[in-house]
């Protein structure tokens, strides 16, 4: 009888072992073997989308390594290294002492957080999709290897400038105009889509046809409410080149009439 021992390093595999024998009736026989293997453990996630990131910034998100109760006795996988094949892609290892089998209170109970990743993403300057992936070795099952995928997207910044209007003092009624232009950080085309307003006090048109491609004017008309005191409002421009609005903050002071001070 020949014992065969599979010592898999994947999930699931199949290979093929050839035995030769001295009896005469079999002296050659084929084995196929398949398995699929239970390892003691996992990593949560195992893809990473950090979604889109402004220009320059960066962010940060774990990769978790947990183990299964029932493993502890007699396995002490850990974290050996972790690596990436980007150098925008910045990974560090974060031990957990498992002696104290503390884990975040939504781990299933048959879980035990004994390692985590800490994955940090640079966005750079440079809009477009980034994909890369981090490399986790886990000892002592003879050097594992396991991949996580990791992506992102630069996305350009619409700057607003100015972004903040201040109009001074304004009478109850008084009609003042003011131009703010629209630009794209990285200087590449965008269209105004929709503009906002925070209150019917403050109306806002802008010139399709304005500028260069990556710089458009917005025109707010202002009307200075009854009301005597500071006023406030604002206005959401969106654009084509960002996914979330830009901010022009609108502020006066109204005095009841002429002369007279709020």
């Amino acid at each position: 009888m020949a014992n065969v021992r599979l010592e898999p390093l994947a999930k699931e595999g199949s290979a093929v072992f050839d035995l030769y024998t001295n009896d005469p009736l079999r002296p050659h026989v084929r084995l196929a073997a398949r398995w699929k293997a239970i390892l003691p453990f996992e990593f949560a996630p195992l893809s990473l989308d950090f979604g889109p990131l402004k220009p320059g910034t960066s962010a940060i998100r774990p990769i978790e390594l947990f183990l299964r109760s029932d493993s502890l006795a007699t396995s002490d996988v850990r974290i050996d290294s972790v690596s990436s094949d980007r150098a925008d892609i910045e990974c560090t290892l974060d031990e957990v002492d498992i002696l104290d089998k503390k884990s975040p209170e939504n781990t299933p109970r048959d879980r035990v957080l004994v390692g985590r990743i800490n994955v940090k993403v640079i966005a750079g300057t440079d809009p477009g999709q980034r994909n890369g992936s981090a490399y986790v070795t886990l000892k002592p099952i003879g050097g594992a290897l396991a991949r996580i995928l990791i992506s992102w997207s630069c996305i350009p910044e619409v700057l607003a400038e100015p972004d903040v209007v201040y109009l001074g003092f304004l009478r109850a009624g008084q009609v003042t105009e003011r131009v703010v232009k629209i630009k794209s950080s990285d200087e590449s085309e965008l269209s105004i889509i929709k503009v906002e307003s925070s209150t019917e006090a403050i109306q806002a048109n802008w010139d399709f046809h304005s500028g260069e491609p990556s710089d458009k004017s917005l025109r707010l008309h202002v009307t200075a409410p009854d009301k005597p005191g500071l006023f406030r409002g604002h206005v959401l421009v969106q654009t084509t080149s960002a996914e979330r609005p830009t901010r022009v903050s609108v502020s006066a002071w109204i005095r009841s009439s002429p002369g007279v001070s709020p």
